[in-house]
């Protein structure tokens, strides 16, 4: 995480400049408004920092726009890192590397572009060896290698070092810069944004108490309309058996009295004949109930369905139910750490 070196182009003073660091210690010496601030500034806009973040003029006005070099529309800054230790830095490049290339990948380089739009705004962009990044990214490579550019302490511009002398609000400066020093402003941004989650996975964990409710209802109600289907088909399968029942023993009946005699042949020959037409009627007739007994079914199959689908969209409720729990759970132990 060593710097290496750096590049400004139409940074604050600097039209073009390029300088190479030691590995050890680093003296830059030089008369007044000569461009030594900008080049403490030029580190910390390259790492994602804000080089104006203690003071109104550290390292230049306030705007972002104020680090372009005045008549320019556009600046940049190159910083070249050492990324060769035993916990390097994972790099993305854009092109396939070559032998010629290995020893680049003890290097990490990162580049700051500033542009200068209407309205007096600026435009600011990233890269990482040559692949477009986020400030948010380029933020985690300094914290991967502990370079806290916008701790005073660690980074401390002219301008920070001059009104912590000249504090005059009563000690309120020195106690802000004391938060910085040891990461507590960070720690209090965190703490909020855990508290937002917190407030999030609450609200959220309501809506989906609420959207439970009116599934447990949905489920009793079909379990009770199953339980109905069920009892009509046990009461059909029964009327069907009884009439099957009787038919046969009509049919019995008719041949014992066939076996009474001769003379009673004509006429238990019509008998028959009318028991039979009985039985046709009775055939019919649980046909017909067959056919209501599987229409029965086909509803009862329907209405299982439902009651499984509706089961399993409880079921569902139920698991983010848990997860939001576990999640608001650990978004307080987040907040109690």
């Amino acid at each position: 995480g060593g710097l290496r070196s750096i590049t400004l182009t139409n940074f604050k003073a600097h039209s073009h400049f390029h300088l190479d660091f030691n590995p050890h210690v680093n003296f830059i010496v030089g008369s007044n408004g000569t461009g030594k601030s900008a080049i403490l500034a030029g580190v910390i806009q390259a790492l994602g920092g804000n080089p104006n973040k203690h003071s109104g003029t550290a390292g230049g006005a306030r705007a972002a726009q104020g680090l372009i070099q005045d008549g320019k529309d556009y600046a940049s800054v190159v910083l070249v890192l050492y990324n060769g230790s035993d916990d390097p830095w994972e790099t993305q490049r854009a092109s396939t590397q070559t032998q010629a290339r290995l020893e680049e990948e003890r290097n990490v380089t990162v580049t700051s572009e500033l542009t200068r739009l209407a309205g007096n705004k600026t435009s600011s962009r990233y890269k990482i060896n040559g692949v477009a990044a986020t400030r948010k990214q380029v933020a985690a490579l300094a914290e991967h290698f502990n370079l806290q550019v916008e701790n005073p302490c660690a980074v401390l511009t002219q301008a920070v070092h001059a009104n912590f002398l000249r504090e005059t609000s009563g000690g309120k400066r020195r106690y802000d810069f004391f938060l910085a020093a040891c990461n507590a402003d960070i720690v209090r941004e965190r703490l909020l944004a855990a508290r937002d989650e917190y407030k999030g996975i609450a609200t959220s964990l309501e809506k989906h108490e609420e959207r439970g409710a009116p599934l447990a209802d949905r489920v009793a109600s079909t379990s009770k309309l199953v339980a109905e289907a069920s009892r009509r088909d046990a009461l059909e399968r029964d009327v069907s058996a009884a009439e099957a029942e009787l038919a046969w023993a009509e049919v019995r009946k008719v041949e014992r009295a066939a076996g009474a005699g001769e003379a009673e042949v004509s006429r238990l020959k019509d008998k028959v004949g009318e028991a039979t037409r009985r039985e046709e009627s009775a055939v019919e007739e649980l046909g017909r109930l067959r056919a209501l007994t599987e229409e029965r079914t086909r509803e009862r199959e329907v209405r299982l369905q439902q009651l499984h689908a509706a089961q399993a969209a409880a079921k569902a409720a139920a698991q983010g139910h848990r997860k939001a729990q576990r999640a608001a759970g650990e978004a307080q132990d987040a907040l109690g750490e």
